[in-house]
């Protein structure tokens, strides 16, 4: 992809978004700068992925250069209203699949635009049904869990935002 000029900064130390880039021939540069992620508890559904890419975004506002585009991401779990962070032990990985076992959740994901004088932050909204997870199923996935959450929600999130970053990238290139 021809960057006009633009120097394309992703600000994730995420595998599988470098994997993103790589495979949609999109050069980069890797450069992450460790922000808190946290959110207002007023915030709910694409508000808390898109407050949380601007946290990110943020981070790089008295450093970005005229020709840099500042990449961030994030992604959330948003389940009956509530959000549903990473898993943090097994038994916690229990509950969350539990709660998804035979029901439909959001996979929100956020990506941010930075320029030096430009912001856009875009947001994609994605319905997931897990079907009924008995207990003995849910067992044998637990040991894994944590990556297995995580690797499910990342990949379905990076192929439905493949497209919409790619035409957004565009835009902002061609102006």
């Amino acid at each position: 992809m021809d960057t006009k000029g633009h120097t394309i900064v992703l600000a994730s130390g995420s595998p599988r978004r470098q994997q993103f880039f790589n495979e949609m021939k999109i050069p980069y540069i890797k450069k992450v700068i460790p922000v808190e992620e946290n959110f207002p508890s007023t915030l709910s559904g694409f508000a808390i992925a898109e407050h949380i890419v601007a946290q990110k975004a943020n981070a790089f506002k008295n450093t970005i250069k005229d020709n840099e585009i500042i990449i961030t991401a994030d992604t959330i779990v948003w389940h009956q209203n509530k959000y549903l962070g990473k898993p943090t032990s097994i038994q916690n990985a229990e509950e969350i699949l539990k709660t998804l076992s035979d029901d439909t959740h959001q996979v929100i994901t956020a990506v941010g635009f930075l320029q030096k004088k430009t912001w856009e932050c875009i947001n994609v909204v994605s319905e997931v049904t897990f079907g009924p997870v008995s207990k003995k199923q849910s067992k044998s996935i637990l040991p894994q869990a944590p990556q297995w959450i995580k690797q499910v929600h990342m990949a379905f999130r990076t192929y439905l935002a493949l497209y919409i970053l790619n035409q957004s990238l565009e835009v902002i290139l061609i102006s």
